[in-house]
């Protein structure tokens, strides 16, 4: 399992075809040297069939790619998602969101990932 610590999170969308949820480090001057380009960024587009996979990026290399996801929860302040690749592999994100931005995760990951993988506490 990979556990990363990115406090913060900002969520985009566009014309209801593009979505991207993404988690950073805090950019603070005192923390920058620490945590400096710690990131993991997730997109979908409806615009044409993508075979249900998302868009993974991350300064972590093995967690580049298309994939599937095979289940995902979302707590309050932890994200968890199992990604289908060789061998699988499972992300626990703990970030820090106000209740407008954890409403706007919410309803961003329910459009992103299909009812089936995803469970919000």
């Amino acid at each position: 399992m990979t556990e990363l610590s990115l406090p913060n999170v900002s969520v985009a969308s566009s014309g209801g075809e593009y979505f991207q949820v993404s988690f950073e480090a805090k950019k603070d001057s005192e923390e920058m040297e620490d945590s400096e380009g710690a990131y993991f960024l997730i997109q979908r587009q409806f615009e044409s069939h993508d075979g249900g996979r998302v868009y993974v990026e991350s300064h972590e290399q093995m967690l580049c790619g298309h994939y599937k996801i095979r289940n995902a929860e979302l707590g309050r302040d932890v994200f968890r998602l199992e990604i289908i690749c060789q061998p699988l592999e499972t992300v626990q994100i703990r970030f820090q969101a106000g209740s407008t931005r954890y409403n706007e995760l919410k309803a961003v990951l329910k459009t992103m990932i299909p009812s089936i993988a995803l469970d919000i506490e």
